[in-house]
């Protein structure tokens, strides 16, 4: 989900572990020339998945890489797949009421949000992380020192 941490304990991780760290949202408004959220303003949600599908099989299988995907990467089976190919995939579960606390009052940028609220996200989403997460990790009330620690031990 977003606000669950991805990026920034992406990054402490990759540190960690002397990876590369690849953030997926950042190379879509890198490689588009525009926020997340234009390109669903202009596409909308169908659009978006799309140019999220073609970003992201541009640049896989990485290796020795933490990679930091959106999302929303979880309602394309194709993309999980690609994923499982290549990586492990943890879930940062987190619960509701923190997320909601980590997003700024008008965060962009989040897929199905506009006819949706975050609750129903949350709900939608649980669903697939736990699918396709070959580990979860319960980031609830820890610190990212010990959160890193349980990633390291997983993998």
């Amino acid at each position: 989900m977003p606000g669950a941490g991805k990026s920034y304990i992406g990054k402490k991780l990759a540190q960690n572990i002397n990876y590369d760290f690849f953030d997926f949202d950042d190379y879509i408004e890198a490689t588009e020339g525009r926020k997340l959220q234009e390109i669903l303003d202009e596409l909308g949600d169908e659009g978006f998945l799309e140019i999220e599908e073609k970003r992201v099989l541009e640049k896989l299988p990485m290796y020795r890489a933490v990679l930091s995907p959106g999302g929303s990467v979880v309602y394309n089976s194709k993309l999980m797949e690609e994923f499982r190919k290549c990586s492990k995939i943890v879930y940062l579960s987190q619960s509701l009421q923190t997320i909601i606390s980590r997003l700024p009052k008008q965060r962009g940028g989040i897929v199905g949000l506009k006819n949706k609220g975050i609750e129903q996200l949350f709900e939608e989403r649980i669903i697939l992380y736990e699918k396709y997460a070959d580990y979860t990790v319960d980031c609830e009330d820890l610190e990212l020192d010990e959160i890193i620690q349980k990633i390291l031990e997983i993998i």
